[in-house]
């Protein structure tokens, strides 16, 4: 609720029912991804007012303020998954996997800690693309939004 793409396109606008983003990290690849719900009618006001706050983004990084926001809800969030069995065995295989050893919540919760703001700039220069976008719509009527077809034709 506290992020710019909730508070554009759903609190000030009324456009979507629900709007995230979400990071999707592997060992060799990811995916930064942007979820909207809403009508089929105002798909390309959405559409175009996440680009706006992409491109706005990119142009002015984060706050300070915004930074240890998003740190105290990660902390909280790595806290109370801690206390989810299924969380916590999740947990355990991916660092298993991915780092071959186990990683405690407080080694976790120094590496929020060690997060700054031009931490996070720098994250964004790097893998916020803009020239690398893609988009689904998915629904009854998503083959008449033709003007979507030509943001995404095939290089």
């Amino acid at each position: 609720m506290t992020s710019w793409l909730y508070q554009s396109v759903r609190e000030k606008k009324g456009l979507a029912y629900s709007i995230y983003s979400t990071l999707v990290t592997q060992v060799d690849c990811g995916m930064i991804g942007i979820y909207a719900g809403c009508d089929m009618e105002k798909v390309e006001e959405v559409y175009n007012l996440i680009i706006k706050d992409l491109e706005r983004l990119l142009e002015k990084g984060v706050s300070e303020s915004e930074v240890e926001l998003f740190k105290t809800q990660a902390k909280g969030s790595t806290l109370i998954g801690a206390d989810d069995v299924d969380n916590r065995m999740t947990s355990i295989g991916v660092n298993e996997m991915v780092f071959t050893k186990y990683k405690p919540v407080d080694d976790i919760i120094a590496e929020i800690d060690r997060v700054s703001k031009d931490s996070v700039e720098q994250f964004i220069k790097q893998y916020l693309r803009m020239d690398r976008i893609s988009g689904i719509i998915m629904g009854p009527q998503a083959s008449k939004q033709v003007w979507f077809k030509t943001k995404f034709k095939k290089a």
